[in-house]
């Protein structure tokens, strides 16, 4: 097969996350440092076949763990870019995106949480929340 497709990246919290859908839904940011792809691409890129999905994170201390989940695609974005997931397959940083599966994506001026309030809005960032989440790769940037 082929290789790893980046839709994602933080290193350094130069690029604010904290968005409204429009941004999200056609990216920003810069592919060489952080950015998001933009949840139009991404649907189309996993929107026919299977595409697995890993998850890399490393600390400041250089600690590097993974996450490996064997399908991965978001709905259009008339079904608010709903996240489905596949089993989580391997991996030392164990399954914290699962319970995420079948919800739809939600920012500042897209409440699509089943919370009360915006998860957005109280983790300064979009993502694919229920009550709110058990992980969150958008969210505000915490240095060291």
């Amino acid at each position: 097969g082929g290789g790893w497709l980046v839709f994602q990246r933080r290193q350094d919290g130069s690029v604010n996350f904290f968005r409204i859908w429009e941004s999200y839904k056609k990216g920003f940011g810069r592919q060489g440092s952080e950015f998001w792809l933009g949840n139009d691409k991404i649907h189309l890129l996993t929107s026919s076949g299977t595409q697995q999905l890993r998850i890399d994170l490393e600390d400041f201390s250089g600690s590097k763990t993974f996450a490996k989940y064997s399908s991965f695609r978001i709905t259009n974005e008339s079904e608010n870019y709903k996240l489905m997931l596949g089993s989580y397959l391997d991996g030392n940083m164990g399954d914290s995106l699962s319970g995420h599966n079948d919800h739809a994506f939600s920012t500042k001026d897209r409440d699509n949480d089943i919370y009360d309030g915006n998860c957005a809005v109280s983790f300064k960032g979009a993502w694919w929340y229920t009550k709110c989440h058990s992980s969150n790769l958008n969210g505000l940037y915490h240095k060291g």
